[in-house]
């Protein structure tokens, strides 16, 4: 089982090592998994669906996943809070009693070409043009915004990273209907990985 451990016992890591028919036997009611995923695109969106499930399953138990007015995951039948994230290398849960939001990101180029549509004047990094800072904001952002899971959030113009306020440890302003909601999101690597993840 290709589940990694985190010194944090809310963050559960999936290494994507398995092919799509491998995953499929690892779960439970595999007709109806095997159903779902046939309307998929690609290998990569059901690899995401698959393993998003077989972490629930593995860490929680036999519940299902679904997604709220705000196209926000949540486990049905459990108060329990959840964010995913996913790349190439890895598939992330995080559980919360909290609304919680995760992100997990390579350093890319794509950062510095795109900062533009994410990067506003007030963030710390905003005269930055260094690709694995960009790559953190980047990231930053993504695990601040799922907390809430409202689309009607931009990272532009209503997520700001005011600062870094202790080594590894973030505070990030999120602005949207005439209210302001300062979160703090910790930094962690994972091989050649940045991981995001709100702690209030």
């Amino acid at each position: 089982m290709p589940l990694i451990k985190n010194r944090n016992p809310n963050i559960h890591i999936w290494k994507n090592r398995e092919t799509p028919l491998e995953l499929l036997g690892m779960l439970k009611n595999k007709a109806i998994h095997e159903e779902k995923v046939a309307h998929f695109k690609s290998d990569e969106r059901i690899k995401q669906y698959l393993t998003n499930r077989l972490l629930i399953q593995t860490v929680i138990g036999d519940y299902t996943i679904k997604k709220g007015l705000n196209n926000k995951p949540y486990v049905v039948g459990l108060s329990l809070e959840v964010s995913f994230s996913h790349n190439k290398e890895f598939t992330i849960l995080m559980t919360s009693n909290l609304a919680c939001g995760i992100d997990v990101q390579a350093p890319t180029e794509k950062a510095l070409r795109v900062k533009s549509k994410f990067i506003n004047n007030n963030d710390f990094c905003f005269n930055s043009n260094d690709i694995q800072t960009l790559s953190k904001a980047w990231s930053c952002k993504e695990a601040a915004f799922k907390k809430f899971g409202n689309h009607e959030i931009f990272l532009k113009e209503n997520i700001t990273i005011a600062e870094e306020v202790l080594p590894n440890k973030y505070k990030v302003l999120v602005e949207f209907d005439h209210e302001k909601h300062e979160v703090v999101l910790q930094q962690e690597s994972i091989e050649n990985n940045y991981l995001f993840y709100t702690i209030n």
